[in-house]
């Protein structure tokens, strides 16, 4: 794809004793032995025709990231349950989303450390969608994190592209760079967030058996932003959801496959079905698209999407035939477990910079929260403005 944004998350800590300059070298330091392993985030991505030479292409022979240090007075406790905004973009120093056609000396990572004003600290990483998905990305953090931890990482990623293997300097035909643009976030945006607590999903999974956490939890907002929108009740609505292809395909090699395997599968129903019926219906068509996933069709256009000619696409979404609601990450991250050595993270942030009218994001809940999920939801703002 021509465009995807960059995937941005923000880890905050807590207070410490450690010097920040201390604790800076040693954060560098595992993260060059982990960028080893997980070599393509410190490559760059060259631009070829997309007809006889591949669209994008790993270029390995300039290698680096881009690794920053700041201090800021604010504190952590003027965050709230930390949600995005424009000071947390700040906390991760890429000021916006390279574009198509990609300038060759563009890092593919972007890591800055940031001290808090209280002591704290924050984490900001972000990383290339095109170079990983959000399996392979939280699969990265965690490896550094354990490496700097305990000098070891215990799950290598596996990294096979499947291109046939060749001097990357050759056959690249450069596309003339035009300046990078940052993604204009809609000022009629807004953002809600919501605490899914354990005896509410259990609610749901009691009105919708043998459904799972993340498809009841989708199935009931699917049916409050639809509510909120005041579409149409004849009008056909979609949820798309991202299925991992780790471990349903052949040619991937593991659960640590690192790159893009995620595949879309989109549930569809009427707005006035979804009003109408209990949750379980909701929830009933989300497991379906879930569980009819075409492995066979799966693994042709995943090698399809490999070939040289195959066609550039622009946005991931591309143009929707009706209002498509989009659930990105899932409580099952392992965000939480990012410990560097100071103690595992007490919230996360994400990028404002890929928000869109229907996105909703899933997180497990923050330490001390008890378990469940974190969901924040992006609608407009008059329909944010009657979500329940």
């Amino acid at each position: 794809m021509q465009y995807v944004p960059y995937q941005k998350r923000i880890l905050f800590y807590k207070s410490f004793e450690e010097e920040q300059e201390d604790l800076t070298v040693a954060l560098q330091q595992s993260l060059a032995e982990v960028l080893l392993p997980f070599y393509p985030l410190a490559g760059r991505l060259r631009s070829g025709n997309g007809v006889s030479e591949p669209a994008l292409e790993l270029d390995r022979t300039d290698l680096g990231v881009r690794f920053t240090q700041a201090v800021t007075s604010s504190r952590l406790s003027e965050l709230g349950d930390f949600q995005p905004c424009e000071f947390c973009e700040s906390l991760c120093d890429v000021e916006c989303s390279p574009e198509f056609p990609w300038t060759p000396d563009t890092p593919l990572l972007f890591l800055q450390v940031t001290k808090f004003g209280c002591g704290g600290l924050s984490i900001g990483v972000s990383g290339s969608h095109q170079i990983m998905d959000g399996v392979s990305f939280w699969h990265f953090l965690n490896s550094w994190a354990e490496f700097s931890r305990t000098g070891k990482i215990a799950h290598a990623p596996q990294v096979t592209f499947g291109y046939e293997e060749r001097d990357p300097t050759q056959a690249i035909k450069e596309v003339p760079r035009k300046p990078s643009k940052c993604s204009e976030r809609s000022q009629e945006l807004g953002l809600k967030h919501y605490k899914m607590d354990k005896d509410m999903i259990e609610k749901l999974k009691r009105e919708a058996p043998g459904t799972t956490t993340f498809e009841v939890v989708c199935a009931h907002f699917w049916k409050k932003v639809v509510v909120a929108k005041g579409l149409e009740g004849s009008s056909s609505c979609n949820f798309m959801v991202l299925v991992d292809c780790r471990g349903r395909i052949k040619s991937l090699p593991s659960k640590f496959y690192f790159g893009n395997a995620i595949w879309s599968s989109v549930a569809t129903a009427t707005v006035g079905d979804l009003a109408r019926n209990p949750v379980s219906h909701a929830a009933a068509l989300l497991h379906d698209a879930i569980t009819r996933f075409d492995a066979d069709k799966a693994e042709e256009k995943f090698h399809q999407r490999r070939r040289p000619q195959a066609q550039q696409g622009s946005q991931v979404l591309g143009s929707k035939p009706c209002f498509t609601l989009v659930a990105v990450e899932s409580p099952k991250q392992p965000v939480f477990e990012c410990d560097f050595g100071f103690g595992r993270p007490v919230g996360m942030s994400f990028g404002a910079n890929d928000l869109h009218d229907g996105k909703i994001y899933l997180f497990p809940l923050a330490p001390g929260s008890g378990s469940g999920v974190s969901v924040t939801v992006v609608l407009d703002k008059e329909s944010l403005g009657r979500m329940l």
